[in-house]
């Protein structure tokens, strides 16, 4: 069962909300900057996984350059804290990414 943390990255001012599975590992992740929470990125790990076994390196990259990139490491390797929200707060934020 997945679980929604959200984290805070004092030094660039973003925050990040990731879906984490059983494993520890990341599964979609939303970046969002500054005072305006302006959406820098929400990526999802098996779409990454799903355009590099389609088209290799360069569908990956076409996928990060408009997605922006999915962690490559599992959620207690980040140092700094995090706190638990629910999944529709997750979603949400998710769709209004995605929508704009």
């Amino acid at each position: 069962m997945p679980r929604w943390v959200r984290s805070y990255w004092d030094e660039e001012d973003v925050t990040f909300l990731w879906e984490v599975a059983d494993d520890g590992w990341i599964t979609r992740s939303i970046e969002l900057a500054g005072p305006g929470r302006k959406p820098q990125a929400a990526a999802a790990l098996d779409e990454v996984v799903a355009a590099s076994a389609a088209g290799g390196a360069d569908a990956v990259r076409a996928y990060e350059a408009r997605f922006g990139t999915a962690p490559e490491k599992p959620l207690d390797d980040w140092d700094f804290p995090h706190q638990a929200i629910d999944e529709s707060e997750f979603e949400r934020e998710w769709r209004e990414v995605l929508d704009n």
